[in-house]
């Protein structure tokens, strides 16, 4: 059985419903979310993913592109179920978002190589297990198989929930590798060429992204929101020590940060001190609303954690508050 798409009607009673028919205190969020809506209507007549509106919501009040709805859709999917992970949830996440991405372009070669034929954009079941092998995805078979984006049929193939999705994968590998984008044929596949395109305000970025093996995610996180502390998944990216001291260098690359606001990340995580090279170009992450550092406590407490906080006063540093704690009851 399935649920059947939503037509305008059932979106906008959906709407009024989650924010009220006339609601002065929700109205702005209405027309927000409205506007969301209006740039992937295909997508957001689903209802599973229309009930993902608040998370889209909290992200960002603004989209430009509709690949940012995607993106986030996408990676707040795979962050909850990375969540209901007991061991190796961050692991699952990665390996997730990368069984996804592959998954994509074997579909699409599988493809173009039967489309006289035409069996459609399917994965055959012994073919989960060959792709997880092929990229070294450590995942077993029943997550690939039911914790996946993919959704099985009833002759027993794999398919992404809906076309667009695949194209979102497909239009991001286009702009981050020469070869697939040189044999790559658009034919049946119109969002993809629209993603393509919007694309372009990022490809510097992700290309940076992609040579420098940088992977966003999303993750369950502590966060402020209108001054009240409450957990919520937001949309990160992980530094050892010289890859943040590069990456903040770049932030001096006009295009690149621009591309950096257009993907909208919310969360730096700082795995080793970053000896302040260049932090002021944080700044320049006007989406930023989070910083995690794990490094040593005695390097970071001896001014990094003040310096942050007074460059950056409505960021969110966690570990911040236990230590501002300290430094008191230690006068």
């Amino acid at each position: 059985m399935y649920v059947a798409p939503f037509s305008d009607d059932d979106v906008r009673r959906f709407l009024n419903k989650r924010f009220g028919h006339i609601n002065i205190i929700n109205s702005e969020k209405k027309k927000d979310a409205q506007n969301i809506v209006d740039q992937s209507p295909n997508l957001m007549v689903r209802p599973m993913l229309l009930a993902y509106i608040d998370d889209l919501l909290m992200a960002s009040s603004k989209y430009k592109y509709v690949f940012q709805v995607y993106e986030q859709l996408i990676l707040r999917w795979i962050a909850r179920e990375a969540n209901s992970i007991e061991q190796g949830p961050d692991e699952f996440n990665e390996n997730m978002y990368k069984f996804s991405k592959y998954s994509a372009i074997e579909i699409y070669q599988k493809f173009k190589e039967v489309k006289v034929g035409g069996n459609g954009l399917v994965l055959e079941l012994n073919e989960i297990d060959t792709i997880a092998k092929k990229y070294l995805i450590n995942l077993d078979n029943l997550q690939l198989q039911s914790r996946s984006l993919l959704n099985r049929n009833s002759i027993g193939q794999y398919k992404f929930s809906h076309k667009t999705i695949l194209e979102f994968f497909l239009a991001k590998e286009i702009m981050t590798n020469s070869e697939f984008e040189q044999i790559f044929d658009y034919s049946s596949f119109d969002q993809c060429k629209k993603f393509v395109k919007e694309y372009n305000s990022v490809q510097f970025t992700l290309k940076y992204f992609e040579k420098e093996n940088i992977v966003p995610k999303c993750k369950l996180v502590d966060i402020y929101v209108y001054k009240h502390k409450m957990k919520r998944y937001v949309k990160s990216i992980t530094f050892k020590e010289q890859d943040f001291i590069n990456f903040l260098f770049e932030l001096d690359n006009k295009n690149f940060s621009s591309g950096i606001n257009e993907l909208l990340i919310e969360d730096i995580v700082i795995l080793s001190d970053s000896r302040l090279y260049k932090i002021e170009n944080l700044r320049k992450i006007y989406t930023l609303r989070r910083i995690t550092i794990y490094t040593n406590t005695k390097r970071i407490y001896n001014g990094k954690l003040i310096d942050l906080k007074e460059l950056l006063p409505d960021c969110y540093l966690a570990g911040y508050e236990s230590f501002a704690s300290q430094q008191i009851n230690s006068l």
